[in-house]
C-alpha cells in the first residue's frame, strides 16, 4: 500500500520538507495516479527514492 499526500511536500511546508532525501517504502506495483503523485514530489524535493518490497 502507498500512501502519498495529495499536494506536494513543499506546499505544506517548505523549510521543512524540500530539502530532505525522501524513501517510500511500498508493496505492490504503482498506479497511474500514484506514480503522477510520485512525479510531482520529485519536482519538489531533493531526492525520492521508491522502494518495492
Amino acid at each position: 500500500r502507498i500512501d502519498v499526500l495529495p499536494s506536494p511536500p513543499a506546499v505544506l511546508a517548505p523549510e521543512l520538507f524540500a530539502q530532505r532525501k525522501w524513501f517510500l517504502v511500498t508493496t505492490g506495483k504503482l498506479t497511474a495516479g500514484q506514480k503522477k503523485q510520485l512525479a510531482q514530489w520529485r519536482n519538489v524535493v531533493v531526492s525520492l527514492e521508491v522502494i518495492t518490497l
